[in-house]
């Protein structure tokens, strides 16, 4: 975000951020991971109004950062951004749920997942102690001065903080013409995960196969399959089929949705809007499955700002109270709100970025064929305190 003045080679692989320039611990994160969750299919849904084709989207990454902003919103600022983010607007309890979340995510064990933080601040201008002792106690953000007037060198120490953190996944993420005299803040977050599946498929098995990317229209795609014991429903409110696949960590997972439908991935999604994704989960039984997945890799650049503005955070591009950030008396405007975000699935793993009125459909499955439009969501969790850290939609892989 930008604020002015007034994933081993094994694997799925993800890698993303979110930028910002001017641009009872165990209870507290239970409330940023239902926030996380509610914000999920939010603003996914308005992203892909604008990208209807494959999209990957980190919502942890973007969540992480607002509310690191969020300390320093006050007034009608915090509260919005509070109601948005389903989040406390008492900012000790906010910030205490991310750094329980920031030091439980980072201390996974058997895949590589980091998550970072980090504050950009012109070289001229001074952090309140106070946004400065939450932003490095509670959201583990390093912070730096830059002389934003230097856009070029100002990008490239940005960009290669990135990188690095990214393990050279992410690249360029910010132009030195978003910078300029203007610029008070960048603040950065990265996440990156790569993980092996617990059970890896067979790179003998896979083959050439079709995948429909419409009722009339399919691609030919590397398709993987392996027959194995995975956790399966056949959800009828959502009118799809998922199965989870569990990395060598249990705990960090990859759930698939897919639709019934062949056309069925919008219906999809608006359904998903109000859902409880914690419990996307419940009711999957484990059972013998004849497994096709397509390999799938994909990159995507985002523009956050007019999807943050439709979920109800078009103040924040206005005229907001972000008086808790800087010193001084300058009034501060987010300016842009850029995600970049990277995936790759293949036979290795990954590297990257109302529930009661559910019903499933107790079935033994023959084989379940991944040959069309899906959403895949990459989690770490159980049920109930699931993040989502990413969720990807694969149309065409």
């Amino acid at each position: 975000m930008m604020y002015e003045s007034a994933a081993s080679s094994k694997g799925l692989a993800l890698a993303l951020f979110a930028v910002v320039t001017l641009a009872m611990a165990h209870d507290n994160l239970k409330i940023v991971t239902k926030g996380n969750n509610d914000f999920t299919m939010k603003v996914f849904n308005e992203i892909s109004k604008k990208h209807p084709g494959n999209l990957i989207y980190s919502p942890i990454s973007v969540h992480t950062i607002l509310s690191l902003l969020q300390q320093g919103a006050e007034g009608q600022t915090a509260k919005v951004m509070s109601d948005v983010l389903q989040i406390p607007e008492l900012k000790t309890l906010s910030a205490d749920g991310f750094q329980s979340l920031m030091s439980y995510l980072n201390g996974i064990q058997n895949v590589t997942l980091e998550i970072a933080n980090k504050v950009y601040v012109k070289n001229d201008v001074t952090l309140k102690p106070s946004f400065s002792q939450i932003a490095t106690n509670s959201f583990y953000s390093e912070a730096q001065a830059l002389d934003f007037s230097q856009s070029e060198a100002a990008a490239k120490a940005i960009n290669d903080w990135v990188s690095l953190k990214t393990h050279d996944k992410i690249k360029d993420l910010i132009s030195p013409d978003s910078l300029n005299d203007l610029t008070r803040m960048v603040l950065v977050n990265a996440i990156y995960f790569k993980g092996d599946w617990a059970n890896q498929f067979d790179k003998k098995f896979t083959t050439k196969d079709k995948f429909y990317t419409s009722k009339d229209n399919f691609v030919e795609v590397d398709m993987m399959h392996k027959t194995d014991n995975y956790k399966y429903g056949n959800n009828k409110q959502l009118d799809a089929k998922i199965i989870q696949l569990p990395y060598k960590n249990e705990d960090v997972n990859m759930v698939v949705i897919l639709p019934n439908k062949i056309d069925g991935i919008d219906e999809l999604q608006q359904k998903l809007t109000n859902y409880d994704l914690s419990k996307l989960t419940e009711g999957l039984y484990n059972t013998d499955v004849i497994l096709s997945l397509p390999k799938f890799k994909i990159e995507s650049t985002i523009d956050l700002n007019d999807p943050l503005k439709m979920v109800g955070l078009e103040s924040l591009f206005l005229h907001p109270n972000l008086t808790g950030l800087l010193e001084g008396n300058e009034n501060l405007k987010v300016s842009d709100v850029i995600q970049k975000a990277f995936i790759e699935v293949n036979e290795e793993g990954a590297e990257a970025a109302a529930a009661t009125d559910v019903i499933f459909d107790r079935i033994v499955p023959k084989g379940i064929q991944i040959n069309r439009p899906f959403l895949a969501l990459l989690q770490r969790g159980k049920s109930h305190s699931t993040q989502i850290l990413f969720i990807a939609k694969v149309t065409s892989p």
